[in-house]
């Protein structure tokens, strides 16, 4: 029997990882959840449409709306400006004066990219700094909606890790073919996995913070640092990792921060959280594939 004091959420943009993640964290504590899709509606999402947000409707009243949809392809976002910046800075933007006033929090979950990536451990006070569109478009949509309540709060992240991050799982694959891998030695990643970002998510909602969140790994990593511990764990020789230059492979130096690690301490407290070292969530999210793979 459904409680009369049962908690509920909207999730905006159900589709991505984290938005999946995030609803199954929200039913198993006991929300009910509403959430939309940029597919047709069904019983288990709402159509919206972010290019016509004006035109949602919904008339629910909800403890928290979380806002996950947005474009998040640095290259897309570079371009297609325009849609861009409809995507990630007006559609939330209308979405939330629509919403804000049936809920009692509203989380939008944004990015590292909001800073330059010229120094590490960016704190919550500091001014941002994009250089790439995408980062632009989302220091855009924060500063409006944070001055829309004292009801929104802004999360920020860094890199989320999952099981089946593409570009890991094709390093595995080669690997496991004998072959080498070429990861970026002057490209970064600043991990974060995947379920401390839902939990911290859900607490959130629960204590109704609002303001300017981090949630970020504790360090910048290269990918080859991480292609050579994960070559250590299969049993392999550090021979199949050929390092290459992602400036010479052609990727635009905007687009490849040499930071994107955000200052945690504000979090550790809010969250409670412990250090999570980088290679400790390697091995959270690969350990069975470390087991399982077929040395060669």
């Amino acid at each position: 029997m459904q409680r009369d004091c049962q908690r509920s959420a909207l999730v905006v943009g159900s589709d991505s990882v984290i938005a999946k993640s995030l609803i199954n964290k929200l039913q198993s504590e006991g929300f009910k959840t509403f959430a939309t899709s940029r597919r047709n509606a069904s019983i288990d999402s709402l159509f919206l449409d972010l290019l016509r947000p004006e035109h949602f409707e919904f008339k629910e009243s909800v403890d928290v709306v979380y806002i996950c949809a947005a474009m998040v392809s640095l290259a897309q976002c570079r371009d297609n400006a325009e849609l861009s910046e409809r995507i990630n800075f007006e559609a939330p933007v209308v979405l939330a004066k629509k919403l804000l006033p049936l809920c009692k929090s509203l989380v939008f979950l944004s990015t590292s990219a909001v800073f330059d990536g010229k120094k590490p451990q960016r704190k919550e006070t500091e001014q941002t700094c994009p250089i790439t569109k995408y980062g632009e478009d989302k220091a855009r949509a924060e500063a409006e909606l944070l001055a829309l309540s004292d009801k929104v709060s802004v999360v920020r992240l860094s890199k989320v890790l999952t099981p089946e991050y593409t570009l890991f799982m094709d390093w595995f694959s080669k690997l496991q073919l004998g072959e080498s891998i070429e990861p970026f030695y002057d490209l970064n990643l600043c991990p974060i996995s995947l379920p401390r970002v839902v939990d911290c998510l859900l607490q959130i909602a629960c204590k109704h913070l609002s303001g300017v969140i981090h949630l970020s790994g504790y360090e910048d990593v290269s990918y080859v640092d991480v292609a050579h511990y994960l070559v250590d764990k299969l049993d392999l020789p550090k021979s199949r990792v050929e390092a290459k230059s992602a400036f010479d492979c052609g990727i635009d130096k905007t687009a490849a921060p040499e930071f994107s690690s955000l200052d945690m301490s504000s979090s550790n407290l809010k969250f409670g959280l412990a250090f999570e070292h980088w290679s400790s969530l390697l091995d959270q999210l690969y350990r069975n594939l470390y087991s399982s793979s077929v040395r060669i």
